[in-house]
C-alpha cells in the first residue's frame, strides 16, 4: 500500500462557502464492489467551536461556545443535548461569557439511554460535538471535585503524553478563578 495525497478544492463543490456540516465521501475504482475500499468524514464549515462536559452524576452538562476568529466568546448561542435515542435531554442559550449549564430535562432517562451529540446554533452559523467520543480519558483522575480555594485554579494538558526533543508540544489548560469565570488571560 502506497499513502497518495490528493489536494481536493472546495471552491468547486461550495462556491459560496456556506457554512454547514458536509460529509464528504471517497471510494476507490470499482466502488461497485462490496470490498472496494472507501473513506468518509465529516467537514464543519463554521466560526464556532464548542467545548463541553457532561455530568451524569448531577444531571447536567456544561458548554462553552467560542469564534475561531479571534477567540471571542458568543454570547446567545442556542445549545440543544440530544441522547442517543436521538431524544432532547437539554437546552438553553450561552451567556455573555459564552457558558451554558444546561439541566438534564425530566424526561430523559439515562438507565435506558445516553449522551450522544450537543448542537449550537446562532444565525446561520452552526457546529456540533459528539460527547461519545473522548479525545482525554479523564477517568483516572480524580475528578469528584474539590473546594475551591483564592486564586486560579488549572487543568493543564498536553494534545500526546510524550514528545520527543525538539518538537513542538500543544499545551492546553482549563483555567477557573475565584468567581467560576474562564476567560482569564494566560500567564506566560
Amino acid at each position: 500500500n502506497t499513502r497518495i495525497n490528493y489536494a481536493f478544492d472546495l471552491a468547486k463543490v461550495l462556491p459560496k462557502r456556506t457554512n454547514g456540516i458536509y460529509r464528504l465521501s471517497f471510494y476507490g475504482q470499482d466502488a461497485e464492489k462490496e470490498d472496494s475500499s472507501s473513506a468518509r468524514c465529516y467537514l464543519v464549515l463554521s466560526d464556532m467551536t464548542i467545548i463541553g462536559a457532561a455530568d451524569d452524576q448531577n444531571e447536567r452538562a456544561s458548554f462553552f461556545v467560542r469564534s475561531l476568529k479571534d477567540s471571542s466568546p458568543i454570547a446567545d448561542t442556542v445549545i440543544k443535548l440530544y441522547s442517543r435515542n436521538n431524544r432532547l435531554v437539554g437546552e438553553g442559550k450561552t451567556d455573555q461569557e459564552g457558558k451554558a449549564i444546561l439541566e438534564y430535562l425530566p424526561e430523559y432517562h439515562k438507565d435506558n439511554d445516553s449522551i450522544n451529540v450537543v448542537i449550537a446554533e446562532k444565525g446561520d452559523d452552526f457546529t456540533f460535538l459528539y460527547m461519545t467520543y473522548n479525545s482525554h480519558d479523564l477517568s483516572v483522575f480524580n475528578n469528584q471535585g474539590q473546594h475551591f480555594n483564592n486564586g486560579p485554579a488549572a487543568f493543564v494538558y498536553t494534545e500526546r503524553g510524550v514528545a520527543r526533543p525538539g518538537e513542538t508540544m500543544v499545551i492546553s489548560a482549563f483555567i477557573r478563578n475565584d468567581k467560576d469565570r474562564s476567560n482569564l488571560p494566560p500567564v506566560a
